[in-house]
């Protein structure tokens, strides 16, 4: 651990009685600046689930958060699959602030195959309009409520 900079941490447990071990969880998190930041995970089971799968681990979530404007913000999540060696779940978000008045905000979720647009009322923190665009049909107001 230094400062605000970078934190890993490593945790288990461990039962006397049945001497198990249940998965050893892993996370690094990363903040070069203090509106950016890296985090990855990811868990280890010695055991594997009975039948389902063997000892190993689990995909490697990742997370990027990171102002590319001054009034932009873009987010990403994800998991990187080691059987796969490709990035599956992705999430994608852009937010826009305009006049310190509102902001407008992208998201692109990959397993959804969906895309949805909001506007929040910076004046208002609780009013919230959100539009979304998916295979399902046409662009119908999902919410606007507090």
């Amino acid at each position: 651990y230094n400062g605000n900079k970078y934190r890993f941490s490593a945790t288990t447990s461990y039962d006397f009685h049945q001497k198990f071990l249940s998965p050893v969880a892993y996370q690094l998190l990363w903040q070069p600046a203090p509106l950016a930041s890296l985090s990855l995970g990811t868990t280890y089971d010695p055991h594997g689930t009975a039948g389902v799968e063997r000892p190993g681990y689990s995909p490697l979530n990742i997370a990027l958060a990171t102002p590319i404007g001054a009034d932009d913000y873009f987010q990403m999540q994800s998991n990187y699959d080691f059987k796969l060696h490709g990035l599956q779940n992705q999430s994608y978000f852009l937010t826009h602030t305009v006049n310190n008045c509102y902001q407008v905000r992208v998201a692109y979720r990959q397993a959804l195959k969906e895309v949805d647009f909001s506007v929040n009322l910076l004046a208002f923190p609780n009013q919230a309009a959100n539009f979304g665009i998916n295979s399902n049909g046409p662009i119908i107001a999902q919410s606007f409520g507090q």
